[in-house]
């Protein structure tokens, strides 16, 4: 059998079938082929000229063909069918449905609500260890047409990997290309995610691969469905993942893979029916669901693992420096007006944690300006989440990084989402500073430990004005600097120092008008002392040179201190010396219509 013929004179061997109603010649090789294949039985009667003569002869009666006889190959093509019953998964299909009426209510609900039951998200495995999300979230779904699509699929397609793998290998591939699928998708994407089609595609890669190893053995009929059927589609399927955002391309290409992987070297259970290694398989299954359920036990997990709390966010303006976790990124939205800046950090788990500072035209203090919050701007921005039901408490007074501070808890409930958010108002002479951190509820209380080291990292420092003016005053120590050095204190919160200052300015320039018009100004902001204002105002008008804004200080203050013929005056001197003033000429129009 190992001598080689040319092509043109290569021996014919005849075949015909048990029926004896056809006979088919093959070349030698070409017999050869089909023998190792088992598509020739040892039934089949067979004629080899050099061998038998013109006699027919059952083909299990020569040697050589006895020799190029493969037992297991005639056995898996006689007996190879994907008709089976797949009990296994009908039993999994079934325990899919339990889990969207029993556990999801049968509806699929907000991402925010999926989450809750179990979703994928990267936040919270990394964050939290929560890595039974893992798995978890393959028996989630998003809607009843995305339960109904991978009950089908998984029918075509786990119903043939049933009969084709053992029952380990089946169930090995199902739990691997869950996991795999579900850990792609939350290490590339960071969304929410969710659906059993991570396993699905786990089956059908290792479909695909099985008809590729063992093409020779399949029967025709089953090769058509391996490669002219599971092939394409895995084509379209894994281009219709990429071509649509809400398709979760990456738990489908990690499950691909996974499936891939294992029934690369899966052997068919018509080959080899008995697992020697079900039981290691077993200890390794249960080992990873082990590590799955008990990995937020550990130590490192006592408290959420945003990263390090490090500087990430200055407010020069408003001399407010705050922190928040290396992991959080920064929002988009950072709103920077005249007298107003906002910024905050979010994480893929909706937990956010948000900084607001400001100034104000007059001093602001913390008992009225939290009721004015709750009374002015809480409803606006409830409304702009879509509020429908909603809790204020009462604000509380505590301590943020050495301060005085109002919380405010506000607990509302949307249409996709139930949220706690603690709104921490700071007051320091002129400038209010909020620090808020939210989450779902669900997820508050675990966040609780960054809530209080973002709190506690806040630091107040000098404002840039402030800074400013110092660096002016170190120049030159004049009574201009000294004035709004002093002013700068106060409007700092650092009113004991501020009037220290102008106090030392008013005795070392008597004569000069720069200190009192500062002092005046003050007094009149904070509504404290307004007789003592008029007098400095006056006093400031003799000895300084005029500005709009002197002139209309010392008219706002003598007619609070109950001299209008005074403040009368003094708008129509400002008004003949600057006509060009906007501000000047309204309020002069104002008082002459008054009059009339």
């Amino acid at each position: 059998m190992e001598a080689r013929y040319p092509y043109s004179q290569m021996p014919e061997i005849f075949v015909r079938d048990r029926g004896g109603a056809e006979v088919r010649d093959y070349l030698l090789d070409e017999f050869d082929s089909l023998v190792r294949r088992g598509e020739i039985s040892g039934h089949s009667e067979i004629c080899f000229p050099v061998l038998t003569g013109e006699r027919f002869v059952p083909a299990a009666q020569l040697e050589f063909v006895r020799g190029l006889q493969n037992p297991g190959a005639i056995f898996f093509r006689r007996y190879f069918h994907l008709g089976r019953t797949p009990h296994l998964t009908l039993a999994v299909m079934v325990a899919i449905g339990l889990v969207w009426w029993l556990w999801q209510g049968g509806v699929g609900g907000s991402p925010e609500s999926r989450l809750e039951q179990g979703a994928i998200n990267r936040a919270l495995l990394v964050e939290l260890g929560q890595w039974w999300r893992l798995l978890s979230a393959n028996w989630l779904h998003a809607s009843g047409l995305h339960l109904g699509a991978n009950l089908f699929f998984l029918l075509n397609l786990g119903g043939p990997a049933e009969a084709v793998f053992r029952r380990s290998d089946y169930l090995l591939i199902g739990i691997c290309g869950g996991v795999l699928g579900m850990g792609l998708s939350a290490a590339l994407t960071g969304q929410t995610s969710c659906g059993f089609s991570a396993v699905v595609f786990a089956f059908w890669g290792a479909n695909l691969v099985f008809g590729m190893r063992h093409w020779d053995l399949l029967p025709g009929r089953y090769r058509r469905y391996f490669a002219g059927v599971l092939g394409p589609y895995a084509v379209v399927a894994i281009y219709a993942g990429v071509a649509m955002p809400e398709i979760d391309f990456w738990a489908h290409l990690g499950g691909l893979l996974a499936g891939a992987l294992i029934a690369s070297w899966a052997p068919p259970r018509l080959l080899c029916p008995d697992d020697s290694s079900a039981i290691y398989k077993l200890f390794a299954v249960v080992g990873l669901l082990l590590v799955l359920v008990f990995v937020p036990r550990l130590p490192i997990y006592a408290r959420p693992r945003a990263g390090e709390i490090t500087e990430m966010a200055f407010f020069p303006r408003y001399g407010l420096k705050l922190h928040a976790p290396t992991r959080f990124r920064r929002d988009q939205n950072h709103i920077l007006s005249p007298n107003s800046e906002q910024r905050s950090f979010v994480n893929e788990a909706g937990v956010v944690v948000a900084f607001e500072a400001g100034r104000a035209a007059r001093p602001i203090e913390l008992e009225s300006e939290a009721r004015q919050f709750i009374d002015r701007e809480l409803g606006v921005r409830l409304e702009e989440l879509g509020a429908q039901g909603l809790r204020i408490s009462e604000p509380e007074l505590v301590s943020v990084a050495g301060h005085r501070a109002a919380r405010i808890v506000v607990e509302s409930v949307t249409a996709s989402l139930a949220t706690r958010v603690d709104y921490y108002i700071v007051t320091r002479g002129y400038f209010r500073y909020i620090i808020s951190v939210g989450a779902p509820r669900w997820l508050f209380g675990v966040y609780q430990p960054v809530f209080a080291e973002i709190l506690e990292a806040a630091r107040w420092v000098d404002t840039k004005s402030l800074r400013d003016v110092r660096d002016r005053l170190v120049q030159s120590d004049d009574p201009r600097n000294n004035a709004a050095f002093g002013r700068s204190l106060v409007v700092a919160g650092q009113t004991e120092a501020g009037w220290k200052v102008l106090e030392r300015g008013r005795r070392r320039w008597p004569k000069s008008g720069e200190v009192a018009a500062t002092a005046a100004r003050l007094l009149y902001e904070s509504r404290a002392d307004l007789q003592r204002a008029c007098t400095l105002v006056s006093f400031a008008i003799e000895h300084l040179e005029w500005t709009p804004e002197l002139l209309l200080l010392g008219a706002d203050l003598h007619a609070e201190c109950g001299s209008p013929q005074l403040s009368g005056h003094l708008l129509r001197a400002g008004s003949q010396r600057f006509p060009e003033h906007r501000e000047l000429r309204r309020r002069m129009a104002e008082q002459v219509s008054g009059l009339r």
